[in-house]
């Protein structure tokens, strides 16, 4: 019994120290990024440009993935869900910086769920083809965006 009761002791002790620590109760915000899948393949930023050009209502939505590079462009923005293939966005991506290898889409939509003075969210996804006639696909997309007033 002697032997066991330090270790008791000891175990007793450590207890009280892990239940006493403090946990953290905040819970985390949503990242400023866009992420996205084109053709399969995941691709994310966490440094994307987003400028609402007041005089024209126009919000433009951009992010660059190494080379490639994404472009979102919606006239008289507002939370809602705004359709490619009737010319209520136009939505691009660049595999290269070379026009040439750029998806202009023309079947997709961005549904802006939230739009703020300061930041503008939501998803998109879309379909089109390059000049040289490869087919490309983007898929889950997601933004969370600062919003830049011009």
């Amino acid at each position: 019994m002697k032997k066991f009761l330090p270790v008791l002791l000891l175990l007793v002790t450590c207890a009280i120290a892990l239940n006493s620590c403090k946990k953290s109760s905040t819970t985390p915000t949503n990242a400023i990024s866009i992420s996205l899948k084109i053709n399969g393949t995941a691709k994310s930023t966490s440094t994307p440009v987003t400028d609402y050009i007041v005089s024209e209502h126009t919000l433009q939505i951009m992010g660059a993935f190494g080379t490639e590079g994404l472009s979102i462009m919606i006239q008289n923005v507002k939370v809602g869900t705004f359709d490619a293939a009737k010319d209520e966005a136009i939505m691009t991506y660049s595999t290269k910086p070379d026009y040439q290898y750029t998806y202009i889409g023309t079947t997709g939509t961005v549904t802006v769920t939230s739009l703020t003075d300061t930041m503008v969210t939501g998803t998109f996804q879309f379909s089109g083809t390059d000049a040289n006639g490869h087919m490309g696909t983007v898929t889950e997309g997601k933004f969370n965006c600062k919003l830049y007033k011009q």
